[in-house]
């Protein structure tokens, strides 16, 4: 099958409630090439089109009746049965803050109104070319082998990874100590959901997510964080980029909690009238998550202990809530939580500022359980010591491919001159007979001879048998899968990836040789 068949034959779904733009781009499509379309006015038919239809490329309008652009792009990431098609987002809308909340539902790429015949086909046949090449002409369906696949090939793994990587980036940001507010905030903002009539697994989950919403204020220098005086311009803009830095941190995980988490980090001073930072969302284009905890922050900074000055009492702190409530909170969170200030006060008193809070908190209210965090502070210092003269092998007959491996290894800390390059499997054992290696990273098929080969080959070597070997490649197959594992691979990792689960099996590699140590 070639790409161009690939491509023209594609199921192109358009979903828009203006009916002059459905015929414009059906009569586009159709003068390109396209026919294999679908389209529909109404986007309250969406479910019931999307699947029976099952496109490849959806041309979706953002500003329509309920269900609008949003909310169908939530649908389609709710639904894992399906695999996803590419999403290309139809609007007027120049504003970052709608491109960015677009992208971060799920949109690919945008058409802008009014459409430009050219870059309309030129936009659809590349971001139709791109989906083709990554699923190698294969049809869409394996995709959901291959999300099974991924669960097989993260042998060994370890669920506190993720938040050791988090930590581990942290610490490369910079490392001071902690906030004792966090578990009061949690309280607050789990209170919160459950007033407003939350699932108690969502309210559960915000609660987590809330324990990191200032994770970013480890960038911040402490002489800005501890300055009684007013902030200057620059060190405002500095103080403010702990919102970005903490999205940051929060980032790549596949983990609806951690998805949640960076949303939080990131939108927490936002303001209902949009005059909040970093991107001035205004009222609900700010997640239900990060208003809450943005209340329940508020509540707190106002209410406790600092620096031996008590705090506001409950009602003046509720009393300013108040006062800013359609301005820089939303009105109906703030409603449901004046209510609150019976439970509020115990909360308060539970964990108020004391010796025990300074720290990690007690095991029952925080995050981490006490295996984590001895695992975390066992595995830490080998996942963040300098790999400057640590020696990284990779093999791969694409130069692009090697090129993202060491994309990720230098952000890793490798030094540029210790990531070696072989294009081969001969020539990657010619490499480890007169070089130290310390981890190798290899594509599975290779011309001359298989990830598989190279493998079995080193750990009959008594040499270099012990060198950790990440083996990587687009094979789904549980049995293949096996064989690699079987033949000695410390990890395998399923293609397409992102540059943080490389950098998930890089740690992995470094954890269990830790354990192995030990």
């Amino acid at each position: 099958m070639t790409a161009n068949f690939d491509i023209y034959n594609s199921k192109i779904l358009i979903i828009d409630d203006e009916i002059s733009n459905i015929r414009l781009l059906e009569k586009t499509l159709e003068s390109a090439g396209f026919n294999n379309y679908k389209s529909e006015q109404k986007s309250k038919k969406f479910t019931e089109v999307y699947h029976s239809f099952h496109p490849d490329l959806l041309l979706l309008d953002l500003r329509m009746p309920a269900p609008d652009g949003f909310q169908i792009m939530q649908e389609i990431n709710a639904n894992e049965d399906i695999v996803p098609p590419v999403i290309m987002v139809l609007t007027a809308e120049d504003e970052s803050v709608i491109r960015m909340k677009a992208l971060s539902e799920g949109a690919n790429d945008f058409l802008s109104k009014p459409f430009d015949y050219t870059e309309v086909i030129l936009r659809i046949k590349n971001i139709l070319k791109l989906k083709n090449r990554l699923l190698s002409a294969r049809h869409q369906k394996e995709e959901i082998l291959n999300k099974k696949a991924r669960e097989l090939a993260r042998k060994s793994h370890d669920p506190d990874i993720d938040l050791i990587q988090c930590l581990s980036r942290a610490n490369r940001v910079f490392s001071k100590g902690d906030v004792d507010n966090y578990i009061r905030v949690s309280h607050y903002s789990h209170l919160l959901a459950k007033k407003i009539g939350l699932s108690e697994q969502r309210a559960q989950n915000i609660k987590l997510a809330s324990s990191t919403y200032d994770i970013g204020m480890i960038a911040v220098p402490l002489p800005i964080l501890n300055k009684k005086e007013e902030l200057s311009l620059e060190e405002w803009e500095i103080m403010k980029s702990h919102t970005t830095i903490g999205a940051d941190l929060l980032s790549g995980s596949d983990s609806l909690l951690m998805k949640m988490a960076r949303q939080i980090a990131l939108q927490h001073h936002e303001k209902w009238n949009g005059k909040g930072y970093p991107h001035g969302m205004k009222r609900e284009e700010i997640s239900l998550e990060a208003r809450i905890v943005s209340i329940a922050d508020q509540f707190d900074s106002m209410t406790r202990s600092q620096d031996g000055n008590a705090g506001a009492s409950i009602s003046e702190g509720l009393a300013f809530l108040k006062k800013r409530s359609s301005i820089d909170f939303d009105p109906s969170l703030v409603a449901s939580f004046l209510e609150m200030a019976p439970n509020l006060k115990q909360i308060k008193e539970k964990y108020k500022d004391n010796e025990e809070l300074k720290g990690f908190p007690p095991q029952n209210d925080f995050v981490f359980k006490k295996e984590s965090i001895q695992k975390i502070k066992t595995a830490l210092p080998v996942m963040l010591k300098n790999k400057d003269e640590d020696k990284l092998l990779l093999v791969d007959d694409i130069p692009t491919m090697r090129s993202a491996y060491r994309k990720v290894a230098r952000q890793l800390g490798y030094s540029s001159s210790n990531i070696i390059e072989a294009s081969s499997g001969p020539m990657a054992l010619r490499i480890l007979k007169s070089d130290d290696i310390h981890l190798m990273i290899t594509d599975l098929y290779m011309p001359q001879m298989s990830g598989l080969e190279l493998v079995t080959t080193i750990r009959e070597t008594p040499k270099y048998k012990n060198i950790p070997v990440i083996v990587v490649s687009e094979e789904n197959r549980k049995d293949m899968i096996m064989e690699i594992i079987r033949s000695g691979a410390s990890q395998y990792l399923l293609k397409p990836f992102t540059s943080y689960q490389l950098e998930e099996k890089i740690n992995q590699v470094l954890f269990s040789l830790q354990k192995t140590a030990q």
